[in-house]
C-alpha cells in the first residue's frame, strides 16, 4: 500500500470542472425524462396540431393535464431549446422549433 502523498489541498480547477460535468449530466437526465413525458402525454403532438403558438393553459386544456405542470414542462423545454416562446403583452406563447 502506498502512502497518500497528497498535501490535502484541493485542486479548485479540477473540482470546478467536475461540478460542471456532474451538473450538466443531471440536467441532461432530467430533460431526457421530460422529453419522454412530453411524448407520452401527447404534448408535442398537440402543439404541432395547433399549428400556431399556444399558451400553457391552452395546451393543458387540449391534453387534459394540469396547467401548472404544463407550464413547468414548457419552461424546461424552452430552456433546453426544444421549443421557443414569445412573451406578447404578458401572454407567453410557446411553439415548436421549425
Amino acid at each position: 500500500m502506498q502512502a497518500n502523498t497528497n498535501s490535502g489541498k484541493i485542486d479548485e480547477q479540477k473540482l470546478h470542472d467536475f461540478m460542471l460535468k456532474a451538473t450538466g449530466d443531471i440536467a441532461s437526465t432530467m430533460s431526457a425524462v421530460l422529453v419522454i413525458i412530453g411524448d407520452r402525454l401527447g404534448l408535442y403532438k398537440a402543439m404541432a396540431e395547433s399549428g400556431q403558438p399556444i399558451t400553457s393553459e391552452e395546451l393543458a386544456k387540449k391534453t387534459n393535464t394540469n396547467e401548472r405542470l404544463i407550464r413547468e414542462w414548457l419552461a424546461n423545454q424552452a430552456t433546453g431549446g426544444y421549443i421557443t416562446y414569445d412573451n406578447q403583452m404578458g401572454n407567453i406563447l410557446f411553439h415548436l422549433n421549425k
